[in-house]
């Protein structure tokens, strides 16, 4: 997971069924600190091969 370009620790699980079984394409993200309150976060998911989400 990347906030603002920088990688961030967290979890991720889909609200439906397994990460590799998600077809509602509905995931819940934990991040482990809150970024800035008031402010618009970009945030990204890199899969294991190295590909990053839009």
């Amino acid at each position: 997971m990347f906030a603002d370009g920088r990688k961030v620790p967290a979890s991720l699980e889909c609200e439906s069924d397994s990460l590799h079984d998600c077809d509602e394409e509905i995931i819940l993200v934990y991040l482990n600190n809150l970024p800035e309150a008031f402010k618009m976060h970009f945030l990204q998911v890199q899969t294991p091969l190295g590909l990053f989400s839009n």
